[in-house]
């Protein structure tokens, strides 16, 4: 039986940086770019999360722009973590010189630096009681099982719930019990969710990777910088293979910005917008070339 072709969109995780989905999904809003599905990890889930759910990108933004400026959000903590005052690897932000030596300390029964509770006030904020199974647009959020190391691709559930566990960064905030599994980031399992997309039945993707860029970091000085480096060139490794897997592959140019700066929120968003921008015409042959038909709006469930 004939089956109409669907677009989807697969956003990276990344934190702040995340918020450069936000001027992708504008430029595609504004373009008529039909989305079908869109599948995110972390910052990715919760913006797609948001745009799925209301199909209005203009209020995701405001609704972003609101709370990252906002009293609550600074109760949070998450701005302590910031460039200038730690540095972005987990081990960094445990760690101190003393004399001649590196000390880590860490409480043993300690499983992170922040509370759930503080992940939990973002996600009341940014995301309302509904269901991953209602978005107007089919959503998956993605998160990674501490246990067994799978990908977990949400196909139902409480929006709220599974997009915590989307962006429960290990070492900063604690693993999330849900559904009897011990979950964490998804970017751990699936940084940039194109296979979970596919997955879901999307014959045309665009993947947006808002990962941290190599030449920003500067050279290894001692044996914590060094491990934080080669993890990073692992991601980014895996980051482009998998990329490869997208018919359209969009990067902001946001790699330079500590994952805590939420403040530059409206120049992330920016970025986003740019990047996208400069794709429009990439994207609309690769349209073209899966099937869709130009300039249609997709028609949203509900």
């Amino acid at each position: 039986m004939f089956r109409k072709p669907k677009c989807g969109v697969a956003l990276g995780g990344g934190g702040a940086r995340g918020l450069a989905h936000v001027g992708v999904l504008k430029v595609l809003h504004r373009e008529e770019v039909p989305i079908h599905i869109i599948t995110g990890s972390s910052m990715g889930a919760v913006v797609g999360g948001m745009y799925a759910e209301t199909g209005d990108i203009e209020t995701v933004e405001r609704n972003l722009l609101d709370f990252f400026s906002s009293e609550d959000f600074k109760k949070t903590g998450m701005q302590l973590f910031r460039k200038e005052l730690h540095p972005e690897n987990f081990y960094g932000q445990i760690a101190h010189s003393k004399d001649t030596e590196l000390v880590i300390q860490l409480d043993r029964n300690r499983v992170s630096l922040m509370k759930e509770y503080r992940l939990g006030v973002i996600m009341d904020h940014l995301l309302s009681e509904g269901y991953v199974e209602n978005t107007r647009i089919q959503f998956a959020p993605v998160a990674t099982n501490l246990e067994t190391g799978e990908v977990v691709v949400f196909r139902s559930g409480k929006l709220r719930d599974t997009i915590k566990a989307s962006a429960a960064v290990p070492g900063f905030l604690p693993p999330i019990l849900y559904r009897e599994m011990v979950l964490v980031d998804g970017a751990i399992s699936s940084s940039i969710p194109v296979e979970p997309a596919r997955s879901l039945g999307a014959d045309m993707l665009i993947a947006v990777n808002v990962s941290r860029a190599l030449d920003e970091e500067p050279m290894p000085q001692n044996v914590i910088d060094i491990l934080f480096r080669t993890n990073l060139i692992t991601s980014l490794r895996l980051d482009k293979l998998t990329c490869e897997m997208a018919e359209v592959v969009l990067q902001p140019d946001v790699g330079s910005v500590h994952w805590a700066e939420f403040d530059r929120i409206t120049e992330l968003i920016d970025a986003g917008e740019k990047e996208a921008e400069k794709a429009m015409p990439l994207i609309r042959k690769a349209l073209k070339k899966k099937g869709f038909k130009p300039n249609k709006k997709v028609k949203r469930k509900g």
